[in-house]
């Protein structure tokens, strides 16, 4: 269950949120459960949160810090975290069909089964990337790093992937 008082000044304001984070780097955020998809969370400062099967759905998170993040099983479909950084986030089992990801800093990252069809990493970081049993067909790969990241058991069907690459390459 959300936390009532943080979600409250989530949705009164970016800026307050901003504020009250910087001044409890310390509280741990609980959004859990937390219904989120109509409020505009670019640039929000959500390192650490707890957004496990939160409802993002077309959530506007670009430009958000979701540094060390936990959104496993949170539905983010049609939602734009373009230049969002996701360092080391765990999206495990999450549903984030056609998201756009571009220019995201995905750094070690866990997408461990999570649904990414139609997914736009275009120019994303995702050095360290776990994409084991991912499906990613349809998925826009191009002008990413792909170092050390691992497709073991990912669908790639239809993706689009960077030209030194292949899908034999990413899976062997």
């Amino acid at each position: 269950m959300a936390n009532l008082q943080q979600l409250a000044i989530l949705k009164n304001s970016i800026y307050q949120w901003n504020q009250w984070r910087d001044q409890n780097l310390d509280e741990p955020i609980d959004l859990t459960n937390a219904p989120l998809d109509e409020i505009d969370l670019s640039g929000a400062n959500l390192v650490g949160a707890n957004l496990s099967r939160a409802y993002l759905t077309g959530a506007n998170l670009s430009r958000a810090n979701l540094t060390r993040a936990n959104l496993t099983g949170a539905y983010l479909i049609n939602a734009n975290l373009s230049i969002a950084n996701l360092t080391k986030a765990n999206l495990t089992g999450a549903n984030l069909i056609k998201i756009n990801l571009s220019q995201a800093n995905l750094d070690r990252t866990n997408f461990t089964g999570t649904e990414l069809m139609g997914a736009n990493f275009t120019g994303a970081n995702l050095h360290h990337t776990n994409f084991t049993g991912a499906a990613l067909s349809e998925a826009n790969l191009s002008q990413t790093n792909l170092k050390q990241a691992n497709f073991t058991g990912a669908n790639l069907w239809g993706a689009i992937v960077p030209s030194e690459y292949s899908c034999n390459r990413l899976l062997a």
